[in-house]
């Protein structure tokens, strides 16, 4: 394996989790709880979910309450939170339907571990979220996309040998 690569699927690792988080492991919408339709929201409510309008249908009525709690609380937010939900709503409405899946059962794995490796995961998170923009562009850039030779997810899960030095 390539000196980087390791550190190149520890930061994908790391926005599938944010996705995960973000949008919620379920991925089948209960039946007896459709929630409320795009329309019934109110336009304000409409105007912050947008990115989610495509997708709204397929949402469980829990997910779409969740969304609509944020919504209603986003005015109250700071700028940068409100800039940080928003961009992670894109991220999440680009992602194929394959790769939410694939964020779905790393969630999944990532839920059944105990404490200290979810912590050491966060902790890889927060260092991939202190690299430049640049270099995390650099990083997703080269993550393998549909078609290409996927990483298991029980591979990101694995520990590195040593913490990636500041200029990678």
């Amino acid at each position: 394996m390539a000196p980087g690569t390791r550190w190149l699927r520890r930061g994908f690792a790391g926005v599938a989790i944010a996705a995960a988080l973000l949008a919620g492991a379920p991925s089948v919408r209960a039946a007896d709880d459709p929630g409320p339709s795009w329309s019934q929201l109110k336009p304000e409510q409409q105007r912050v979910l947008a990115p989610l309008k495509d997708d709204w249908p397929n949402l469980e009525g829990s997910r779409k309450r969740k969304w609509i709690g944020i919504a209603n609380s986003y005015p109250r937010m700071q700028p940068e939170e409100q800039a940080r939900v928003q961009r992670r709503m894109r991220d999440w409405a680009a992602l194929s339907r394959e790769e939410r899946d694939a964020a779905r059962e790393f969630y999944r794995e990532i839920d059944k571990l105990p404490p200290e490796k979810k912590q050491a995961i966060r902790e890889k998170w927060e260092a991939y979220q202190q690299l430049p923009e640049e270099k995390r562009r650099e990083l997703s850039a080269a993550t393998p996309r549909k078609g290409e030779q996927q990483v298991p997810p029980a591979t990101l899960l694995q520990a590195p040998s040593a913490p990636p030095s500041p200029g990678r």
